[in-house]
């Protein structure tokens, strides 16, 4: 901007409010543009005090001379007196279309604003209250999953998870700070391990041969590496998932056997 700049360059701010409304112009761009005309404004509010100096001055004048009728001063002192008069105004007038204008582009900055905030989700109407509650430690991860896919501008950080998962669990359950994969890990380990348990448990004692023999004990196998259970506790549910087909074939010392991988081999060799 010019040491001298134009009405149009300090007061034409069309620019900065069109800006405003267009989400793809940088914010800081436009502050840069008004930062400018704010200093262009400083120096048009400096000459307007000078132009009220001198019209002080020369209204002291024009005094002065009205005293001396004869002064030849007169017209001319007016006529100056006149013109810095209106000059005056027309620098208030402009002044007040600038700040006319500022303001429009200040709404229109908060309007755009307004209109990018992000949604941000309530947390669980049904809390999870670890062992004390009906909601397993598995639907509860499920459901803050989907929020955080769900809501991923306001959820995007660690801090905003577990505050959001925190908001959504009562009773005791034990609270850490932590980064949210461990948060949850802790959490899993504490009331997700019951679940797991009781759910193979469950497979172990229901399971049963409907395929071939390889099949049935690969799957037994699965569930038994994960049950934590001993060879003795094995031993039972392994027979009775056998196919009836398989159990009435007759294995040498079938009562004898002491380990599962012995019970496996038999039962394999009696199909077979």
């Amino acid at each position: 901007m010019s040491a001298n700049p134009t009405e149009q360059e300090l007061f034409t701010l069309c620019a900065p409010a069109k800006q405003a409304q267009n989400p793809s112009v940088d914010v800081q761009q436009i502050m840069h543009h008004l930062h400018a005309n704010m200093e262009a404004m400083n120096h048009m509010q400096q000459q307007i005090g000078s132009l009220q100096s001198t019209l002080q001055e020369r209204a002291q004048s024009q005094e002065q001379a009205q005293a001396n009728l004869a002064s030849p001063l007169i017209k001319t002192l007016t006529a100056a007196i006149e013109a810095l008069a209106a000059n005056n105004l027309g620098q208030q007038q402009l002044q007040q279309h600038y700040y006319s204008s500022l303001q429009l582009v200040v709404d229109r900055l908060s309007q755009r604003s307004s209109n990018h905030r992000v949604a941000i989700p309530l947390p669980l109407s049904t809390k999870f209250k670890g062992d004390d509650g009906d909601m397993s430690f598995a639907e509860f991860k499920s459901k803050l999953n989907t929020a955080f896919a769900r809501f991923r501008n306001s959820l995007q950080n660690d801090v905003d998870k577990i505050h959001y998962a925190l908001q959504s669990m009562e009773g005791t359950p034990s609270l850490f700070f932590a980064p949210y994969e461990v948060f949850a890990d802790i959490l899993e380990e504490m009331y997700g391990g019951q679940h797991h348990v009781d759910e193979i448990n469950h497979k172990l004692t229901r399971m049963r041969q409907t395929g071939s023999m390889s099949s049935y004990i690969a799957q037994f196998r699965t569930l038994f590496a994960r049950s934590g259970w001993n060879e003795p506790a094995l031993l039972s549910p392994f027979k009775e998932g056998l196919s009836d087909e398989v159990k009435t074939l007759p294995a040498p010392q079938w009562h004898n056997l002491n380990t599962v991988r012995q019970l496996q081999m038999a039962a394999t060799s009696a199909y077979l």
